[in-house]
């Protein structure tokens, strides 16, 4: 389940991610290419489930209220548990190992 952003909205969205995962004191434009990798990095190793339902939830709760919104993410959150990843996050946090997550 894929759909493509528009080149604004995925600018828009890259450049928000770098910002908040950008490294103590990189503030130069040449650092950025280096601060996205290593966000995707961070972002690669979550299940790929978990990323498309947070794909999701950013794409509908952006212009809702707060309470309409809380409320998306709730349900999201009950739909999410349902599949093997969520199971393997939890179980390798009980293990206090790393999740070994396959995509189902």
């Amino acid at each position: 389940m894929t759909d493509t952003l528009s080149l604004a909205r995925s600018r828009h969205i890259a450049l928000k991610s770098i910002r908040a995962a950008r490294p103590a004191g990189t503030t130069c434009a040449g650092q950025l290419l280096d601060a996205a990798y290593q966000a995707a990095r961070l972002m690669a190793r979550h299940s790929p489930v978990a990323l498309e339902f947070e794909k999701r939830s950013l794409k509908e709760i952006e212009y809702l209220n707060f309470r309409d919104g809380y409320t998306y993410e709730q349900g999201l959150f009950g739909d999410v548990s349902a599949y093997r990843d969520a199971k393997e996050v939890v179980n390798a946090a009980l293990e206090k190992r790393s999740p070994n997550c396959s995509g189902d």
